[in-house]
């Protein structure tokens, strides 16, 4: 009975181990998009404040936070379940096996010196399984681990570096021509409003204006940033 109650509960371990990688996924996702916008938050702090939009960033921030820590709990809730029910469900047929062989031996079936070598062999196992499943939940977290790093080394990037107009002469002049702009994460809100910035080769040009008025914002763009 033992040994035959290693496919099912393996099968149990993987499939919740699967749908906890799942959440787990979920919740990294939740993490980086929190991060992200808080880095844009800090980097364009004077752009918020002149368009006169705190309160509905903060808004905004509090929402992702909320969504990120109920990805958390759930992912935690999940595993202490699973976790308890696989706990339950070895120590359960330990337990049904060590009464069944007891029986058999108050039946004559079964003498006591195999009784207990029965015992020792069944906690052997049950112990082998605990390493086994720690092993495992190991793994499990390297795969994790793994999958972050390829996402990140294998990322492409939302400009590709092989496309766009090579120059064959370059003069070095620089224009921007009309351009409206509004970030990603605030695309309500436009930052540049039909700006024109010419940029000859061999002069030096000064973007001057109050904090919030797209100066840094010009600069990225002429640099493709």
């Amino acid at each position: 009975a033992t040994c035959l109650s290693i496919p099912p509960v393996a099968f149990f371990f993987n499939l919740c181990a699967w749908h906890e990688r799942r959440l787990g996924k979920k919740a990294a996702a939740a993490n980086n998009e929190t991060l992200s916008t808080v880095t844009q938050l800090f980097g364009n702090v004077a752009t918020i404040q002149a368009f006169a939009q705190e309160d509905q960033e903060k808004e905004r921030y509090s929402g992702m936070l909320c969504k990120e820590s109920a990805l958390q709990q759930d992912k935690l809730s999940f595993h202490k379940k699973w976790i308890a029910a696989l706990r339950f469900a070895t120590n359960g047929l330990y337990i049904v096996s060590t009464a069944y062989a007891g029986h058999l031996v108050n039946k004559g079936q079964f003498d006591e010196a195999n009784f207990v070598a029965f015992n020792r062999i069944a906690l052997m196992i049950g112990g082998s399984f605990g390493q086994v499943f720690n092993l495992l939940g190991d793994l499990s977290k390297n795969m994790d681990a793994l999958d972050n790093i390829l996402r990140i080394t294998e990322r492409k990037p939302l400009i590709p570096g092989d496309l766009g107009l090579v120059l064959a002469n370059p003069n070095g002049r620089l224009e921007l021509d009309q351009v409206s702009f509004a970030y990603g994460s605030r695309p309500s809100n436009t930052v540049l409003k039909q700006v024109s910035v010419e940029l000859e080769q061999g002069t030096v040009t000064a973007l001057v204006g109050p904090s919030g008025s797209g100066k840094s914002t010009v600069m990225n763009l002429l640099a493709r940033l």
